[in-house]
């Protein structure tokens, strides 16, 4: 019998009871169930029919599936006796849902389809099967991370059944981390063993509530890498091929070993804000730094190393020209500490700047005598707040250049060789003076004076001199003038009644009457004359073509006769 189902039953009814009911009545028969195009739907009453059938649950989303679930079914003859093939599947003690597919190792066919789910009528799987080898997968579902088991060369013989039995549970790892016989802050990975795979990782801090710090695993072997966070240069612990049960746990301590080092930085009492670079004395290696700041809170700076031999390096960064201390050759032993504090001095040099009484904005730059390096420079401004500016300077002896801002010219003054001492105070001034240049200018009118050109109202007349300043009445009014016209005037006036208003050729307006040449005319004589020549420009159009387009171009009239007051 094969029966084909689409989905769940929906009837109310047990499948998979009405078949066991059946077999318990003593009827003879086999049933395969198909499950077609069912999707995600649970089917685990469809593979409990199959089960109680005596033979395979197959799955099809298709039709072409479906024909060879159907020929499948088929091939396997009724009266065959076969064997079976119990598999159960755990987890954490529990039934687990869990995929089988089946290999027959001499046809290399899988038979998919069979699932355990959680439920005790189809876990564990009882398969029916044709005699052969078979390997077996499980995929356990609903469980993240954790790969699947293969069992291989299954062998199936008729008339018996092959019970497996597979726990995907899990084992614990259990790592405590110390240092010096306290708690320690520590991180915990733990690889597939022989690769760089990270499986687990985890950190037990410095609580009793998490170190120390349980893992769970699979079963398997694993390398384990425990890093110290709380010693530098954060030493590690590696146990290799550990091997993790179902079921079971394993426990480890790792215990770490460090010294303390306390570096502190003052001037006098006062706290100093210092780097501290922390070298391997063996290696000269960078091991770590940090800064003691200007509190008792961190000052001295505290670092835990572990055991060995350390060059230590505290650099000022209050003092100008940050001074150097160093401590060579510190050993530093387990459970131990070791105490050492850079005492720093230095002297302040204020540098002023004044004209007179007033303050004078000026730069300040401080150089080492010795060595020529720029050490610092500042700004006095003109404020009493910053002026004399405050240096705070190592001992030494340095050159100091003051250059005003505020003055033309910025003048510089220098004072060489300033030595500066430890607790003591030089102070010096810049003293500026200046004075005041006045400057008047006369102006001149050159209203009278020759001007630009301008341009021709008819582009193939002359260029037109600086406008004309009478009117055209004055011209050619049938009587001579006192003072003689000029020519062009003449000229201009005839043709005024088509031009309109016109302007003269460049010159001055007139000779004077007596002899004298007029301001204009004296102006002129000592300015350069523009060269006589002909006009830059073509008179006439750029493409020499009539005015519209497919016209022809009208002669041109004689300009009409000038009337009086015409413009």
């Amino acid at each position: 019998m094969v029966l084909v189902s689409d989905g769940i039953e929906t009837c109310g009814g047990d499948p998979c009871k009405a078949v066991e009911d059946a077999k318990d009545a003593g009827i003879n028969f086999i049933m395969h169930v198909v499950g077609f195009d069912v999707g995600d739907v649970d089917v685990s009453e469809l593979e409990c029919a199959a089960q109680a059938g005596g033979r395979l649950y197959l799955s099809a989303q298709n039709a072409g599936e479906l024909s060879e679930a159907l020929e499948t079914a088929v091939e396997i003859p009724a009266e065959l006796p076969v064997g079976k093939l119990s598999v159960k599947v755990t987890a954490e003690g529990k039934l687990q849902d869990s995929m089988l597919i089946l290999t027959n190792t001499a046809t290399g066919e899988d038979l998919k389809g069979q699932r355990t789910y959680s439920s005790d009528k189809t876990n564990p799987r009882v398969i029916s099967l044709p005699d052969g080898t078979y390997d077996l997968e499980i995929k356990p579902l609903g469980m993240k991370g954790v790969e699947s088991r293969t069992i291989s060369s299954i062998e199936i013989k008729e008339g018996e059944v092959v019970e497996k039995e597979v726990n995907f549970g899990f084992g614990e790892l259990s790592i405590k981390v110390i240092r010096n016989g306290k708690l320690s802050d520590a991180t915990v990975k733990a690889y597939k063993v022989n690769t760089e795979e990270v499986t687990a990782e985890a950190r037990t801090y410095t609580s009793g509530n998490s170190n120390p710090k349980v893992i769970k695993l699979e079963p398997g072997i694993y390398d384990v890498l425990v890093t110290a966070l709380e010693i530098k240069p954060s030493p590690s612990r590696k146990i290799e091929a550990v091997e993790i049960l179902s079921g079971e746990k394993l426990e480890n301590t790792i215990d770490f070993s460090s010294g303390t080092l306390k570096i502190g930085a003052l001037q006098g009492r006062k706290f100093v804000d210092a780097v501290v670079r922390i070298k391997d004395a063996e290696t000269g290696d960078a091991v770590t730094q940090s800064l003691t700041y200007n509190s008792s809170k961190s000052n001295p700076k505290t670092f835990e190393l572990t055991p060995g031999v350390y060059d230590v390096e505290v650099s000022a960064l209050g003092i100008v020209g940050k001074p150097i201390q160093n401590f060579d050759g510190l050993e530093i032993v387990a459970s131990e500490t070791v105490e050492q504090t850079a005492q720093f001095s230095s002297g302040v040099l204020k540098i002023g700047a004044l004209e007179g009484e007033k303050f004078v904005d000026a730069a300040v730059s401080v150089t080492n005598t010795k060595t020529g390096e720029k050490i610092a420079q500042g700004r006095t401004y003109q404020s009493s707040n910053s002026n004399p500016k405050t240096f705070e300077l190592s001992p030494g002896v340095y050159d100091i250049e003051v250059k005003s801002l505020a003055i033309i010219g910025h003048p510089v003054k220098k004072f060489d060789s300033i030595e500066i001492k430890p607790a003591e105070t030089v102070e010096e001034t810049a003293q500026f003076s200046s004075g005041v240049v006045e400057l008047s200018v006369r102006v001149r009118h050159l209203r009278r004076l020759p001007r630009h050109a301008l341009q021709p109202r008819d582009a193939r007349d002359p260029l037109q001199g600086p406008q004309h300043p009478r009117r055209a009445r004055h011209d050619d009014r049938g009587r001579r003038g006192v003072l003689p016209q000029r020519a062009g005037a003449r000229r201009q006036a005839a043709d005024a009644a088509r031009r309109g208003p016109v302007v003269c050729a460049a010159g001055t307006e007139r000779d004077d009457a007596l002899g004298r040449r007029s301001a204009a005319h004296q102006a002129r004589a000592r300015a350069r004359e523009a060269g006589d020549g002909p006009h830059a420009l073509h008179p006439g159009r750029a493409d020499h073509g009539p005015a519209l387009p497919r016209h022809r171009t009208a002669a041109r009239r004689a300009a009409p006769a000038a009337r009086r007051r015409q413009h």
